[in-house]
């Protein structure tokens, strides 16, 4: 066995930002076809989705229920101001929040450009492959068997409510710190714990969430390397040390 590379799932491996996107839009739409010159402007209700996103994950964490009870809770929010009844819009927002879970778009979508064959070329380098992610255990375990991720990493998936410097000690203890690299998106999830455990790290920027993402700076250290694409570490591979 060679090296030991760690992949994040959601943005490293396969795409996820794009579907809460497409949901806000979506809701944008409905909300303003729905209300018509009573409805906010959009950008007053993207602020509004955000905050109730900011509040609900205290409580719920990544739970899959946590977005769409926040479009919920901002349509009451916005029909309350109006003094609107409308439990059928309601009900609506709510359904929206949860098309982001949509097992037949994950799996024609598949995984990021590249790392198909990436993961192909590190199994021929005898190398050990995890994945290390963040969120709600069942969604995330679909869209795992969606986009069909055991053919590289077997048992060798763990979900974790959160990602701390903490939880990635626990992960890695028993390995060669020299031959472990982690790979990821988010500095604050990612990159950070990786190496305050001293282990190398594959950055690969990718702007997601402002909840999860908080970007501080990464520091200037030897064991980050940033790749603008995954296919990179297969390209680069015999540099990485």
């Amino acid at each position: 066995m060679g090296r030991t590379f760690i992949f994040d799932y959601d943005d490293t491996l396969a795409w996820n930002q794009i579907d809460y996107s497409l949901a806000k839009v979506r809701f944008l739409d409905w909300v303003l076809g729905r209300l018509g010159h009573l409805a906010p402007d959009p950008l007053i209700i993207l602020k509004m989705l955000e905050s109730a996103n900011l509040k609900n994950i205290k409580s719920m964490g990544y739970n899959r229920e946590r977005f769409p009870t926040s479009m919920r809770e901002v349509y009451i929010k916005i029909c309350s101001e109006d003094r609107i009844a409308d439990p059928d819009g309601e009900e609506e927002a709510y359904r929206i929040g949860t098309s982001v879970f949509d097992f037949e778009r994950w799996r024609k979508r598949g995984l990021v450009e590249g790392a198909e064959e990436t993961l192909d070329f590190l199994i021929g380098q005898k190398d050990r492959l995890m994945i290390y992610t963040m969120g709600d255990l069942i969604a995330q375990a679909d869209k795992m068997e969606a986009t069909r991720v055991e053919r590289w990493f077997g048992q060798e998936i763990y979900i974790k409510p959160e990602k701390t410097p903490e939880v990635f000690a626990e992960l890695i203890d028993g390995l060669d710190k020299n031959k472990v690299w982690m790979v990821g998106n988010s500095e604050k999830s990612d990159i950070l714990p990786a190496i305050e455990n001293g282990v190398r790290a594959i950055y690969i920027p990718y702007e997601t969430w402002s909840i999860e993402d908080v970007k501080k700076g990464l520091p200037d250290s030897p064991l980050i390397t940033k790749l603008d694409k995954i296919i990179e570490i297969k390209e680069k591979y015999k540099f990485l040390g």
